[in-house]
């Protein structure tokens, strides 16, 4: 009486292969033994049928995309590639409300990649520029002839980064006739680190050279700010093991 016993008649809605064992049926019980209704059995199975078939969909759709042969998306797969976008895509470090071509102070750091100590080392607490660091700091130099309107201020070349301020003004400008918008502190930036690869890959010997990705920014909000980086930027030599980008040179230089 305790154990309930299913009818040993053949049962063929879900097919395949039972086991028997003391004339019973070793099986998944029926939407009545398992205390469903016909009507919710039919929707938990419509439920998951549906999903199924959408899954399928989308790899339907994933597939003729990949081959060309599908130009208009389904719905289901635009709202899985927009949560796949906006997952892997890079958080960006500036301000979203701040136009960064607008007049003011900007604090720059620029690394190399995996911080490597391509730039030169730090010796007596000064910095001994190899043939990359001086072009990194000539290239540094002549921004404000590249984009008139341009200030430099305090500017420091570490074995593997560069700290520096940027002073933007009311008549920044392009260098170039006919070109009438602003440059931004992203596109001084690019250039900047596009004609420094140039060179370097070119004339010091470095193939590989390579900055990392975007940089570091912040925007001076007062003069005791800008005063506090200035006194960190001409430091900076001298706090180089403590320094957070500090990377030990192999080849025995600190």
């Amino acid at each position: 009486m305790g154990q309930r016993a299913y009818q040993s008649r053949p049962y063929t809605s879900g097919g395949g292969l039972f086991e028997w064992d003391n004339g019973l049926i070793n099986r998944a019980p029926t939407p009545v033994a398992a205390g469903y209704s016909n009507g919710i059995y039919f929707f938990i199975c419509y439920f998951r049928y549906v999903k199924l078939l959408k899954y399928i969909g989308i790899q339907i759709c994933v597939v003729l995309r990949r081959r060309g042969k599908l130009f208009i998306m389904s719905n289901i797969y635009q709202k899985k590639q927009r949560f796949v976008d906006q997952r892997w895509r890079r958080k960006t470090l500036r301000l979203n409300v701040r136009d960064y071509s607008a007049p003011g102070f900007y604090y720059i750091t620029i690394c190399t990649l995996d911080k490597t100590l391509w730039l030169g080392n730090i010796a007596n607490d000064e910095i001994c520029l190899s043939p990359a660091g001086r072009i990194v700091q000539s290239v540094w130099e002549s921004l404000p002839q590249r984009f008139p309107g341009m200030g430099l201020d305090g500017f420091v070349v570490m074995p593997n980064h560069v700290h520096g301020i940027i002073l933007l003004t009311e008549h920044l400008r392009y260098n170039r006739p006919g070109q009438i918008s602003k440059p931004t502190l992203s596109k001084i930036v690019d250039t900047y680190k596009g004609a420094a690869t140039y060179l370097i890959r070119r004339t010091a010997g470095i193939p590989d050279f390579s900055w990392q990705k975007s940089c570091y920014d912040i925007i001076m909000r007062n003069e005791c700010a800008l005063h506090r980086t200035r006194r960190y930027i001409a430091k900076n030599p001298e706090r180089w093991i403590a320094d957070r980008f500090y990377t030990r040179d192999t080849m025995g230089n600190m």
